[in-house]
C-alpha cells in the first residue's frame, strides 16, 4: 500500500521540520519536500509529482505576490495557510484557485491539522491513486541550515475564532 505524498512550503524551513513534519507523519502522510523559497517551490512542484501540497502563503511578501504564485504551481490539491493579517484576502484566494482544497488562517495547529486533513479531503470527494493515512514512520528531513536543534517549538492551537476561510472547508478544521 502506497502512502500519499505530500509537500510542505513556508517560510521557515526549521519550523516546518520540527513542527508540520511529524504530525504528518504520524498522520500517514509522506512529505517528499519541505520548501522554504518560492522558486524552490515552483521547481519542485514542476518536477515531483505529489498529491497534495500544504502551503503557507507567506512564503512570499504579500497575498499577490501568493496568488501569482500558487496559480502557477499546476493542479495539485492545496491547503493554503494565511497568515492572520492576510484575512481580508480570502474571498480572492478561494476565487483565484481552482485546486484550493483547504484555506485556513494562521496560526495552524500541525497535529490537529495532519489528524483531521485526510478525512477532510475524503468528505470532499479528493480521491488520491494512494491510501490516506497509512502509517509509516520516517526520518525527517534536515534543513540546510538548521541541522543541530533538538527542541521543536511550541505550537500555538487554533483559535475557536479562527476558522477557515475556504467555503468548502468544514469549521471543525
Amino acid at each position: 500500500m502506497n502512502q500519499t505524498t505530500m509537500i510542505l512550503a513556508g517560510p521557515d524551513e526549521g519550523v516546518l521540520t520540527r513542527s508540520a513534519y511529524p504530525a504528518f507523519n504520524r498522520a500517514g502522510i509522506r512529505i517528499e519536500a519541505i520548501i522554504d523559497t518560492p522558486d524552490r517551490l515552483r521547481d519542485v512542484m514542476a518536477t515531483t509529482a505529489v498529491d497534495l501540497a500544504v502551503i503557507e502563503a507567506n512564503i512570499v511578501g504579500s497575498p499577490d505576490e501568493a496568488l501569482a504564485l500558487l496559480s502557477g504551481l499546476g493542479d495539485v490539491p492545496m491547503v493554503v495557510i494565511l497568515p492572520v493579517t492576510w484575512k481580508g484576502y480570502h474571498k480572492r484566494f478561494v476565487a483565484e484557485l481552482p485546486n484550493l482544497a483547504v484555506g485556513l488562517t494562521g496560526p495552524v495547529n500541525w497535529p490537529e491539522l495532519a489528524s483531521k486533513l485526510p478525512g477532510e479531503l475524503r468528505q470532499r470527494g479528493y480521491r488520491f491513486e494512494k491510501t490516506l493515512g497509512e502509517r509509516k514512520e520516517q526520518a525527517a528531513p534536515q534543513p540546510a541550515a538548521r541541522r543541530n536543534q533538538d527542541h521543536p517549538p511550541t505550537t500555538v492551537p487554533i483559535s475557536s475564532s479562527v476558522k477557515p476561510y475556504n467555503s468548502y472547508t468544514n469549521p471543525s478544521i
